[in-house]
């Protein structure tokens, strides 16, 4: 039987209830800014600075458990998150990581938005699975230890290609990385969407339709024994997989994988389906693959 999903456990679940509405409390500081905001990237000028200090910037609750299952298809262990904020997204991948055996480490520029999230970790009792830098990212993540099997980029945007340079040597051949806000703010992440979908790289990327859009990206670099694949899913969906090598021996090289698949629509409060299967993958000279659906998959709401 499978574990009960941490999300809807107390008192996860009414702390994110009570984070969720603090963000929604945010809109009407945004939208005062929102024109400025709109007029300086018009003139292709970095908006960091018109930013009110206190505001969430959170993701969306389909977001968040996307990134909670995300986490747990890959069974993370060394979760690195870039862009931390007041801790809502850090909670959904601290909750799989505390069933991973893994652990979170988060980063945040602004001082009182890291103390708030590590003092919200703490009261959700994931504060064992979990660690909040205070600073600039490039300072903050420079030590952090390999592998790393998912990276979140959720800061800001001019440091999406930055960080993610910086940690690239020591991410896991397989490892999963996440970029939010890839069609909020298109022309700043321009040069990071192109670095991830460069044919011949070491990434395959694909967009998770979110309204804010998020690249989803596996990494895998040539000679490391990873592949990688993107599937058509019925219906709207996307289905993104990424090959292991399997211990096992076999006359083609046998590679294992788990695959995520998103039905429906993807927006705000998000009613659609979140799926996940296990596949088999062969892979030969080159790589071609054969995917196969295992018996047992199991198919999770979240709303």
């Amino acid at each position: 039987m499978r574990p009960p999903d941490a999300l809807e456990s107390e008192p996860l679940r009414s702390i994110l209830a009570r984070e969720f509405e603090r963000a929604r409390g945010d809109t009407a500081k945004l939208a005062r800014v929102r024109p400025q905001l709109d007029a300086t990237r018009a003139r292709g000028e970095n908006v960091n600075a018109l930013y009110p200090n206190d505001v969430y910037l959170s993701v969306a609750p389909g977001m968040g458990r996307f990134l909670y299952h995300a986490a747990l298809v890959d069974s993370a262990r060394t979760i690195v998150e870039f862009g931390t904020s007041y801790g809502i997204s850090t909670l959904h991948l601290a909750a799989a990581a505390a069933r991973t055996g893994g652990r979170v480490i988060g980063t945040e520029l602004e001082a009182e938005k890291a103390a708030r999230a590590a003092t919200t970790l703490k009261e959700a009792g994931l504060a064992r699975v979990s660690e909040i830098r205070q600073g600039d990212a490039l300072q903050t993540l420079a030590d952090v230890s390999a592998p790393i099997d998912l990276l979140f980029l959720d800061g800001w945007k001019d440091l999406y290609l930055p960080v993610l340079e910086m940690l690239l040597p020591r991410l896991r051949p397989g490892a999963l990385v996440l970029a939010d806000n890839i069609h909020t703010f298109p022309e700043e992440l321009r040069p990071y969407r192109d670095r991830v979908s460069r044919a011949g790289g070491p990434f395959f990327t694909t967009i998770v339709p979110f309204e804010s859009g998020l690249a989803m990206s596996r990494y895998a670099p040539e000679g490391s024994g990873a592949a990688a694949w993107q599937w058509p899913h019925r219906g709207t969906g996307t289905l993104i997989g990424i090959a292991r090598k399997s211990r096992r021996r076999a006359p083609m090289e046998e590679l294992e994988s788990v695959a995520i698949s998103a039905e429906g629509e993807l927006d705000g409060d998000n009613r659609g389906r979140f799926t996940e299967r296990a596949v088999t993958v062969l892979s030969s000279e080159g790589w071609q693959a054969a995917v196969a659906e295992l018996d047992g998959a199991d198919a999770l709401d979240w709303t």
